[in-house]
């Protein structure tokens, strides 16, 4: 199969998956179907050079397709797309996060042009911390990039859904705050109730 087919057939894929995510109640109907959708999404966005910002998925977004879409226009679109964000005049990641304070742009536009994973610390850590001018861009975006470098996501989500705090989290905190995780004492107050 040439690149453009099989191109074509990930677009349909993508689409088809996401018209059926629709149909049966969206992402909250189907978690680990939207997981899957996701994973496509950012794969085939990657292979434009694209980065998965709401931006550039919403180009593949269901509410956009219904039956007998046009998969050449679709291609045609990232195309597109891919090439005048690749064109574009790049900005530095310190020019990045000052526009990000200054026009208050939303996480999911900037954190991926970062390269940063759209999870509940960093987003917390880009609205409290970044956002709200609490401590240094640069040093704000340097321990997002460590906690996502570090495997330490997943506990923190873990920590996130904890909604009271025994032995267990409290063990799991003092292992983040051993592995160098910033901003865990403001992390935590935004969700924990800590058991007595």
């Amino acid at each position: 199969m040439n690149t453009k087919n099989s191109i074509l057939q990930e677009i349909k894929t993508i689409i088809d998956m996401g018209l059926q995510l629709d149909k049966t109640g969206g992402p909250e109907g189907n978690y680990k179907d939207f997981e899957n959708y996701l994973d496509h999404v950012d794969e085939l966005l990657t292979r434009f050079g694209l980065p998965n910002s709401s931006k550039y998925v919403n180009i593949l977004s269901p509410v956009h397709f219904k039956e007998g879409y046009q998969l050449e226009a679709v291609l045609e679109k990232l195309e597109d797309t891919a090439g005048t964000y690749l064109l574009s005049n790049a900005k530095s990641e310190p020019q990045l996060l000052k526009d990000a304070i200054r026009f208050k742009i939303d996480a999911f536009d900037l954190l991926p042009e970062l390269k940063i994973s759209t999870h509940t610390y960093t987003l917390f850590v880009y609205e409290e911390i970044l956002l709200k001018q609490k401590d240094e861009p640069m040093k704000v975006l340097q321990a997002m990039r460590f906690a996502q470098e570090s495997a330490s996501l997943n506990e923190l989500g873990i920590l996130s859904q904890s909604e009271q705090f025994d032995y267990i989290e409290k063990a799991m905190l003092q292992e983040l705050q051993a592995r160098g995780i910033q901003y865990l004492d403001e992390f935590v107050q935004s969700f924990a109730v800590l058991a007595e």
